[in-house]
């Protein structure tokens, strides 16, 4: 069934393709196999075509069945971002997070999201992990095609200085205020002549007089 529906799905027979997996999917009701889920695929066809509900069903019902499809909880996060479940959101990130937590993306967005939900300490902590996640480790470096930048190129010591000034305000307004001042000396040592830098710079001398 799946074979056929990905044939029908070739020949731009969506239809018929959409009914091969419905198939397939009574056929296989128990399948954890990424590649070869019909959820997953009727997912695809369904976010395709807008049908946006219908594909968010799809996937959280393949993801029930398994702790391992990091893939389709990373959709499943991206859907409830656009549509302003941040609760939700997190949710699925902490799941991407269990599975491989390599990834700086997965810890900003995952600190943009607590934000929003008012747990500034959960994202400080994010913001603080996303900056450790270095290019040699990041699973968005991981595939053959990747440009992988050097730990030391300016744009990547900058991008590290911006999320440690970004756990910095979020430590000070929480009273943690030694660890704030920490990490801002750190993002000052090391990218002395970067934009994070002169911002760390400002904020340590806005800081003094409070």
């Amino acid at each position: 069934r799946i074979t056929y529906g990905r044939a029908l799905l070739s020949q731009g027979d969506v239809g018929g393709a959409e009914r091969q997996f419905q198939r397939a999917k009574k056929c296989w009701p128990n399948c954890t196999e990424q590649q070869n889920a019909p959820e997953l695929l009727l997912a695809s066809i369904y976010r395709e075509s807008g049908r946006r509900e219908q594909a968010l069903m799809e996937m959280k019902s393949y993801c029930r069945r398994t702790a391992r499809a990091y893939d389709p909880r990373w959709q499943l996060a991206e859907f409830e971002r656009e549509a302003g479940n941040r609760a939700s959101e997190a949710e699925y990130l902490e799941q991407c997070n269990q599975i491989d937590p390599f990834s700086r993306r997965l810890h900003v967005l995952l600190g943009e999201a607590y934000e929003v939900l008012g747990k500034d300490a959960q994202a400080a902590l994010e913001y603080e992990v996303a900056a450790a996640v270095m290019p040699p480790l990041d699973r968005v470096y991981m595939t053959p095609q990747a440009e992988r930048p050097a730990t030391g190129d300016p744009a990547e010591v900058e991008a590290r200085g911006d999320l440690r000034i970004r756990a910095a305000r979020l430590r000070w307004q929480l009273g943690a205020r030694e660890r704030a001042r920490e990490l801002l000396e750190r993002v000052i040592r090391e990218g002395p002549d970067t934009a994070a830098a002169s911002s760390a710079a400002a904020l340590q001398q806005e800081w003094r007089s409070q």
